[in-house]
């Protein structure tokens, strides 16, 4: 048979809408993750350079916390890689364990964003609200023993999610004989009253609610606060800030307050702060969507289309976060343009 007769039959056929539909969205779809975590995977490499180089970036303590947080955007970034190519092309009822494997690291690069996140809250708490005794409480030796915790906390949450899902859920399948979904909370086995308690207490409370709702508590708090600090030190040192020598009596007062000679402490926090609140941000705006849809299948029907694309906002989170540091911080900038700049 000619090439041009299977073409012709191929264009004459009646393939239903939906299917070229779905099949042009499942491209469109691969194409914008494969994208995303080749440029999560790049950028947090990029980043965790600079801010080896460059530890003074955010801080020395603070970067301890950033550098781990590149590490998990790396991580996320293979993750995304491998799901989002399996799921569409490969995962068939043949390849249930891989199903099983990638749930795994989905749960734990979830897990570990969520932590990391929350410790770069804290640091910054700490940072404007007790910035004089700022280091009294929070040293790089710390940082590290906090990162650390943060790991075993999410390997833990996602070990109990795991077993979870393996004990008392199933696999479905579409009709295809791909894999559709593991149940999330539907369960196939009911479990023990006490298995759902500790559910409750592990996966709901400590995986989720309070770290959620702390970092939104936290960064509103943060938002007002560096709003006010950077008005009042706008209003206190202009002159100084612009170089000048006309500063009066007050002002000078207000500068010898605060610690640092060429760059107050604080007005240094209160930038750092400012980066990582829209850090915050961006994480909770694309990471609630997905949250919600999840919440909501369990009482109706939600469009796949719709579930599908809150997972691909998802998939962008771990690249944008380089994008705002180099954005609101100019001593990252200087550093990533040094380290270009290198021969």
């Amino acid at each position: 048979m000619e090439m041009s007769t299977i073409i012709n039959e191929f264009s004459n056929s009646s393939t239903p809408p939906s299917f070229s539909e779905g099949y042009r969205f499942m491209v469109l779809r691969l194409l914008i993750s494969n994208c995303s975590a080749l440029l999560a995977i790049i950028l947090n490499i990029l980043s965790a350079l600079i801010l080896y180089k460059n530890p003074n970036c955010f801080g020395e303590t603070t970067t301890v916390f950033a550098k781990g947080f590149s590490f998990v955007g790396i991580v996320n970034g293979f993750q995304i890689l491998l799901s989002e190519n399996v799921n569409e092309l490969v995962l068939t009822v043949d390849h249930v364990q891989m199903c099983w494997v990638l749930l795994f690291i989905t749960i734990l690069t979830g897990q570990l964003n969520l932590h990391f996140i929350t410790c770069l809250t804290i640091d910054r708490y700490i940072a404007i609200r007790y910035s004089l005794r700022y280091h009294t409480f929070l040293s790089p030796t710390r940082a590290v023993r906090i990162s650390f915790a943060a790991v075993v906390v999410s390997v833990f949450v996602t070990s109990f999610t795991y077993c979870d899902r393996i004990l008392f859920s199933d696999v479905y399948f579409d009709e295809n004989n791909r894999v559709c979904s593991i149940t999330d909370g539907n369960y196939s086995v009911e479990p023990p009253a006490v298995w759902k308690l500790l559910q409750i207490l592990t996966v709901v409370l400590i995986g989720t609610a309070l770290p959620v709702i702390l970092v939104v508590v936290v960064n509103i708090y943060l938002f007002v606060v560096t709003v006010g600090h950077a008005r009042r030190l706008r209003k206190s040192v202009p002159e100084v800030r612009l170089g000048t020598n006309a500063a009066t009596q007050r002002e000078q007062d207000v500068i010898e307050s605060l610690p640092g000679p060429a760059e107050p402490f604080l007005l240094t926090q209160l930038r750092i702060a400012r980066t990582f609140i829209v850090v915050s941000g961006l994480f909770l705006a694309v990471w609630l969507p997905s949250l919600l849809f999840v919440i909501l299948s369990k009482v109706a029907t939600v469009d796949t289309k719709l579930q599908k694309t809150s997972t691909l906002l998802l998939n962008c989170n771990p690249w944008l976060n380089d994008v705002v540091y180099f954005v609101m911080n100019e001593r990252y900038r200087k550093a990533a343009r040094k380290m270009f700049s290198e021969d």
